[in-house]
């Protein structure tokens, strides 16, 4: 588990994306008005099927501490030589600014990513849940575990499923969060 930012006195903003499915090139691929909102972020969050280790490297440009997850995708990019995407984690447990926050990339059917994570992390206290896979934007609070849990799909970047190419900004504050998807 990642403690990041414990104690900070200023808001902290949280960019998070997924499904960017880039296979080269994704500095190019980006949407400028990404990065532009991007550049300077205290954290950003990849919720899997980067594709290409490029990804990592272009998001490093716009923040110091980024974190990805391993999707369905990425572990054919061995077959591209891009090995770097296989050594991905499966999940992460990250703690910022108070906000106990896991991330998934999910798999399987698109409707039901929200109650197969729920399962996944019977266990575990996490005020938001990161998932992808859908392309799909999803922001909705539920019960989990005696605790009202956000599961958020940013939606796609670059592949949208739903018309608009979309991320999720998180702001965080003394135990709060504020979240919106921002459409492209």
């Amino acid at each position: 588990m990642f403690n990041i930012l414990k104690g900070s006195s200023k808001a902290i903003r949280v960019v998070v994306l997924s499904d960017t499915h880039i296979w080269r090139n994704a500095a190019a691929s980006m949407p400028k008005s990404f990065c532009d909102d991007a550049y300077g972020a205290d954290m950003i969050i990849h919720a899997g099927d980067l594709t290409s280790g490029s990804v990592i490297d272009s998001l490093k440009e716009l923040s110091n501490t980024v974190f990805a997850v391993r999707g369905n995708n990425d572990m054919g990019s061995v077959k591209l030589a891009d090995k770097s995407l296989y050594e991905l984690p499966d999940d992460l447990d990250i703690t910022v600014g108070g906000i106990h926050i896991g991330v998934n990339h999910g798999s399987g059917s698109y409707y039901d990513i929200p109650q197969r994570l729920a399962r996944r992390y019977k266990n575990h206290a996490f005020d938001i849940i990161i998932f992808g896979h859908s392309h799909r934007v999803h922001i909705k609070k539920e019960q989990l575990n005696g605790k009202e849990t956000l599961f958020l799909n940013p939606g796609s970047l670059i592949e949208p499923r739903t018309g608009l190419a979309t991320y999720a900004v998180l702001d965080i504050l003394d135990n709060e969060y504020t979240c919106q998807h921002k459409y492209i």
